[in-house]
């Protein structure tokens, strides 16, 4: 009775025996070969507990009961990726490829096989596949030119990506996925391509994209990545017209206020933040800073308990607490109490928080020391970059 071998199968499967749910599953099969469920049943369950090299020799019995099949192929292919077999995977994937030859989401299958495992530069020969069957699929010509930037110029990566960022029938995403290799650059190294390329590209997305927060949002990290701090203000701000979803966007146009020492703005933004995003210490943070420059130190000692509520454990965010509620100190008279913060703010970053050696060099001029003073500002700028407060006391130019 195959209903009642079924049912065996189910027992002793949930109980874990497993060799006597395999003979009874086979023996199911046996009974009734020319039903394809059965093979299914053992494949499924088989590939759910890890059985991997059993699941494919199950795969392979049933096209040999029933011939090639695609959703067998594209199992097995799932299976060999699972266990690291990717050439194993691809040759498997070409019997379905030559099945099909005009379908694209096979070629895609294997970029994407190829580019998950790493091997990045061996995607070139199905994406040129892909775009012989359609020369304008996006995804094909962007992975294409990056590809390309391996042995073109960075003149000539430009001119090879300006179409794909002007051509109106793309899609943000597929310009943002070309671009933000180029953004990584930039922030990691200070400099990707010029300055003036870089910044051309993120404009013109924003043109041909007006109504796309992304476009905005990606255009103001090339700004601040280049040190134009008012202006990467203006494209956040854009950004948070189109949409205010995105805490990043909201933090990044704080960090813009706090560089450019924009007081009111940044009271502003930090209120607006916390009212979308009231778990977010770091606006918190950044009221707090804005309110003691403006006098305000109760509301600021509020926001900084608030802050050091939320960011309980994060060593990035308490040291970043630390800093202000030195700054708070010192806006209270407390020269000493105010050093002690900073100490731990810079303990708390292993001596990275530009911020707190800013501070620190204030402490250091209140006390008469202007030649110490003038090292820890330096220390700043090493650590957290320019901001217009470290600028004047070092008497540097933007």
């Amino acid at each position: 009775n195959v209903w009642v071998l079924d049912f065996g199968h189910d027992y002793y499967r949930e109980t874990g025996r497993f060799d006597e749910a395999i003979a009874t599953i086979d023996k199911i099969i046996a009974l009734e070969p020319h039903k394809s469920v059965w093979y299914d049943k053992k494949i499924q369950w088989l590939v759910s507990i890890g059985k991997y090299s059993e699941a494919i020799g199950a795969i392979q019995a049933k096209e040999g009961n029933f011939g090639f099949n695609t959703a067998g192929s594209l199992k097995k292919i799932d299976i060999l990726q699972k266990t690291g077999n990717v050439d194993e995977a691809l040759t498997e994937l070409e019997k379905i490829i030559s099945a099909y030859p005009a379908e694209k989401k096979y070629l895609r299958l294997g970029a994407g096989l190829l580019h998950e495992a790493g091997r990045v530069s061996e995607t070139r020969s199905y994406l040129e596949r892909i775009l012989a069957l359609d020369p304008q699929d996006a995804d094909a010509r962007t992975g294409l030119l990056l590809l390309g930037k391996e042995t073109v110029s960075d003149t000539g990566y430009i001119e090879a990506l300006s179409p794909l960022i002007t051509d109106v029938n793309v899609g943000i995403d597929k310009k943002v996925q070309a671009l933000l290799p180029l953004l990584t650059k930039q922030a990691e190294e200070g400099d990707s391509l010029s300055s003036a390329d870089l910044l051309f590209l993120a404009a013109e997305l924003c043109r041909v994209h007006a109504q796309e927060a992304k476009a905005f949002s990606l255009y103001g990290d090339v700004l601040k990545n280049a040190g134009n701090y008012e202006d990467a203000a203006s494209a956040y701000q854009r950004t948070l017209a189109l949409s205010k979803r995105n805490f990043l966007v909201w933090e990044q146009l704080m960090f813009c206020h706090e560089k450019t020492n924009e007081v009111a703005p940044l009271l502003q933004t930090a209120k607006e933040a916390i009212d979308y995003f009231p778990n977010q210490a770091m606006s918190y943070i950044f009221l707090a800073s804005a309110q003691i420059s403006i006098g305000d130190l109760n509301a600021a000692k509020a926001n900084l308990e608030e802050a050091t509520l939320i960011a309980a454990g994060n060593k990035d965010l308490e040291s970043r607490i630390q800093r202000v509620w030195g700054q708070w100190a010192y806006s209270s008279k407390d020269v000493d109490k105010a050093t002690d913060f900073v100490e731990r703010a810079l303990q708390l970053s292993d001596g990275q928080n530009g911020d707190a050696w800013e501070l620190k060099g204030d402490l250091s001029a209140a006390k008469g020391n202007l030649a110490e003073a003038r090292l820890h500002w330096q220390k700043a700028l090493k650590t957290g970059g320019w901001k217009k407060t470290l600028a004047e006391k070092l008497n540097l130019k933007n």
